[in-house]
């Protein structure tokens, strides 16, 4: 059943926690975590109560975890999307599902679809293709991100895979070489490495002739000066 996760007491995770294993999934609406957003569409989340809940349900194991977003709400551009993808992303949800903004007749969004920019499908069920905020060349790439979700996360066929591709981008970050690669991006990484490597070879080198030959001040300048030529 659907929920709000920061809502629930402690008299109800207590119940939830007793649960037969496999009785209860639950579908935990979190759609964005930029509090703007949030407010915007006047709802009331404290995300770091819902991660909390999240964990702890995980702790016990016995509940099946669906979080999801949406894509094309007010103030969510690519970049804060990416962020609420990543926030939630960390939580570890047995299914991570990624929505898109349905504008339906009657609805608040409809009634501010032009202060939003809001273009959407003429028929059932109105899926949003642009705002404001997003391009429909974003629209159409997020939707390359969720069938690859749907696919290597979602099927839970690719855990091992997907472990290896965290690490992958987590040394990406640490080494500042962006994900999105270009070839200029990529010369210009290669060359700063290169060089930070042979500066630590250079220092290594150095270290070595001092303790283990004895060289000095002197001789350690010449070595330096030749290593760097």
């Amino acid at each position: 059943f659907e929920i709000a996760a920061d809502i629930l007491n402690e008299e109800e995770m207590e119940l939830l926690e007793q649960m037969r294993p496999g009785l209860v999934q639950l579908e935990i609406g979190v759609q964005s975590t930029n509090p703007k957003t949030i407010k915007e569409i006047h709802r009331v989340m404290d995300f770091e109560k819902v991660s909390k809940i999240v964990r702890r349900i995980q702790d016990k194991g016995n509940v099946h975890e669906h979080l999801d977003l949406i894509a094309g709400l007010p103030y969510e551009d690519v970049e804060s999307f990416a962020h609420s993808f990543d926030d939630v992303y960390a939580l570890k949800p047995e299914q991570l599902q990624l929505g898109f903004l349905k504008v339906l007749k009657g609805s608040f969004m409809q009634e501010h679809q032009e202060e939003y920019g809001i273009v959407h499908k003429a028929h059932p069920p109105y899926e949003v293709l642009y705002t404001k905020w997003i391009s429909y060349e974003d629209v159409l790439r997020l939707k390359g991100i969720e069938e690859m979700v749907e696919v290597y996360y979602n099927s839970r066929q690719f855990t091992n895979t997907m472990e290896e591709l965290e690490k992958e981008l987590r040394l990406r970050n640490i080494t500042k070489l962006p994900v999105a690669i270009k070839e200029k991006d990529v010369e210009e990484w290669c060359d700063g490495m290169k060089n930070q490597t042979v500066d630590s070879v250079g220092i290594l080198a150095m270290v070595s002739l001092r303790d283990g030959f004895g060289f000095g001040k002197k001789r350690l300048l010449e070595f330096r000066e030749i290593f760097n030529n």
